[in-house]
């Protein structure tokens, strides 16, 4: 048998340089992916090939590495075709190894504390429904996911307060229509760059003119030219930004909604602009416009107190009070001020008002009384939208929630303690946390808090606005080691989920990192761009040698560099005058390459020269100890 044919080409035999070539581009690749990850930037290119003038980000990444670097340069372009760690293949195996190093981090993180989820669901833009699971703790399909990362159910803590209030008055359909006439306009206006300019040059003229007859108050920045907002659905202040920017745009919009009905190109255009001009021109529009301004403003400093990403329980809990009374107040003393209101404006616009003593119809029904047009607007929309409110916030915080969260406030350090009760806080401990206290722990509570007292809420450097500010300066003072069972109910109270704001967030970077020209990405390639670009703070500090390793010892699909080999050679040689056989046996040590295929591996020796005679199976056998005593390496090939 050749010696070529002896054993197929699967092992190669390298050289040190060749593995540190290997090495090389390999960093420069997880380089590269990092990178793109970190951005929300695509991979990909449509033309890949060598004569495209734009591969694609992660190529052309890769290109200017190696111009910025000879050394770099040179062990790209001199690598194999098979053999440059560039692929798409390598490019997802190498993006998840370093979101499973965050998820881990974040899995350590936790460790045994106890924690809460939220969880949320939207559309991205293929218009599949993707799950965000956020955890939240403090720092020191759902139960598949927690298994997988090690996170106990038992540790989960709180209860879900979602606050839809949009959704909660949608529920009323003259604000349901409107927010779907709103939908129209600015799709409309904003759709056109010729009807966006239209509109910012009828805005300046109408500012010019208001500034002239004094209506308006001249300084710096008071007479911005805007744009009109469009809503999200995933940002809470998103319909407040759309309504007010349409108030204060509403006769710029109307003159050039106006304008485009009567010249626009095509009969089909002209009805399609009437329409919407004949919607937003109506009193109906204009009343709904003013009231959701006035309940999104008064609702809106909730909103923004719970999107900060250090929220605690507490503070969250005395804005939710504040806004239903206001609202309350609103409903039972608002209406004549806030009907002046629309009115005025209505008059100034030149909208029609209709008698509010007459009947309003809707439909053709006959035979049945229609109330008057105050009645519809005043109980029929203005009434039942705030109760729907009222009644989602009370859903939200029942009887249950507000006592846990009245209980809670026992710990509030505002005010220097003034809120500070023994009984409510073991209470508190005793009623909702009793899989965390026994009857020793609520009585070594007590014993606690009465230290506490004296020791702790006397202290100037405790005296803070927030719950979370206290247990920072517990810890750093240390003082919680001695108070043992106080820290733990303060870590379980801030764990208390208050808003799904940080569930909003990740879907608003869900929109950077799948976008248009991405909207095929896979459910897996997904989650760990996501996983990246979410948990920047980890990812950026995760060790590149440390991504080679792990992609070297798991991957069975390329090469994986084992290290060096001692090779035994064994040598016989034949004397050309006595013919006697001359044995030499050769160590030397060589860095080896395996490539995994199925289920087998199989080693190619290196070639020798032709009158010499080598010992094969000495050697093959070594070199299959070695790989048996790699362990889980090649676990379960067959020999």
């Amino acid at each position: 048998m050749k010696l070529s044919q002896h054993i197929d080409k699967v092992m190669l035999a390298v050289s040190s340089e060749e593995v540190q070539k290997n090495c090389l581009r390999l960093k420069t690749t997880i380089t590269s992916v990092r990178w793109l990850a970190l951005q929300g930037c695509s991979f990909r290119g449509h033309n890949e090939s060598s004569k495209s003038l734009n591969r694609g980000n992660f190529l052309e990444l890769l290109d200017a590495f190696g111009r910025l670097n000879k050394e770099v340069g040179d062990v790209l372009s001199s690598a194999a075709r098979n053999n440059t760690y560039t692929s798409p293949e390598v490019q997802k195996e190498v993006l998840n190894i370093m979101a499973n190093r965050v998820r881990q981090r974040i899995q350590s993180e936790i460790g045994d504390a106890s924690f809460c989820i939220l969880v949320d669901e939207a559309q991205d833009e293929s218009k599949r429904e993707q799950m965000a699971l956020i955890l939240r703790f403090v720092n020191s399909n759902v139960s598949d996911i927690l298994v997988h990362y090690n996170l106990p159910a038992q540790n989960m803590r709180g209860q879900g307060l979602q606050l839809t209030l949009v959704s909660a008055v949608k529920d009323v359909r003259d604000i349901w229509d409107f927010f779907s006439h709103l939908d129209n306009v600015v799709n409309m206006m904003t759709s056109s760059p010729k009807r966006l300019c239209e509109l910012q040059i009828t805005q300046r003229r109408e500012i010019e003119h208001l500034l002239e007859i004094g209506e308006r108050n001249p300084g710096r920045g008071a007479n911005q030219i805007g744009n009109l907002q469009r809503a999200g659905a995933t940002r809470w202040s998103s319909h407040y930004d759309s309504v007010k920017s349409l108030i204060d745009m509403y006769g710029a919009t109307c003159k050039v909604l106006e304008h485009l009905s009567e010249h626009s190109s095509n009969t089909s255009s002209q009805a399609e602009v009437g329409g919407i001009y004949k919607n937003i021109t109506s009193f109906e529009f204009v009343f709904v416009l003013h009231f959701m301004r006035r309940i999104l403003a008064i609702t809106d400093i909730l909103w923004q107190t719970l999107q900060k990403k250090t929220q605690d329980i507490l503070t969250a809990m005395r804005f939710v009070y504040s806004t239903k009374i206001v609202i309350q107040a609103l409903r039972e003393d608002g209406w004549e001020e806030f009907l002046q209101e629309v009115t005025s404006f209505c008059s100034k616009h030149d909208v029609y008002i209709p008698d509010f003593d007459s009947s309003y119809r809707v439909g053709r029904s006959r035979g049945r009384e229609y109330p008057t047009v105050e009645h519809h607007y005043h109980f029929d929309v203005f009434n039942k939208a705030i109760d729907f409110l009222l009644m989602e916030l009370n859903t939200r915080f029942n009887e249950t929630s507000v006592e846990l969260l009245s209980l809670s406030t026992a710990l509030d350090p505002k005010n220097s303690f003034e809120s500070f009760n023994i009984d409510d806080i073991c209470k508190l401990a005793e009623k909702f946390y009793r899989q965390d206290f026994t009857k020793q722990d609520i009585y070594s509570l007590r014993i606690e808090l009465q230290h506490y007292q004296s020791d702790v809420i006397s202290e100037s450097r405790f005296q803070v606005s927030t719950l979370s500010n206290l247990c920072q300066e517990l810890v750093a003072s240390r003082r919680s080691e001695n108070y043992v069972m106080l820290t733990r109910l303060i870590y379980l109270v801030l764990t208390l989920p208050v808003s799904t704001a940080t569930i909003e967030r990740a879907f608003s970077a869900m929109k950077h990192v799948k976008t248009t020209i991405r909207n095929k990405m896979e459910d897996g390639f997904l989650a760990d761009c996501m996983t990246i670009y979410i948990e920047r703070e980890f990812a950026m500090n995760i060790d590149v040698d440390s991504i080679i390793d792990e992609y070297y010892a798991y991957n069975q699909h390329l090469n994986m560099i084992l290290g060096d080999v001692e090779e035994i050679i064994t040598i016989v040689e034949i004397d050309n005058e006595t013919y006697e056989e001359i044995v030499q046996v050769l160590h030397r040590m060589e860095s080896v390459i395996v490539l995994c295929i199925c289920s087998y591996v199989e080693i190619q020796e290196h070639e020798m020269k032709p009158n010499c005679v080598v010992g094969q199976s000495e050697n093959v056998a070594r070199m299959r100890r070695l790989m048996i005593d790699k362990g889980s390496l090649l676990r379960g090939f067959d020999w």
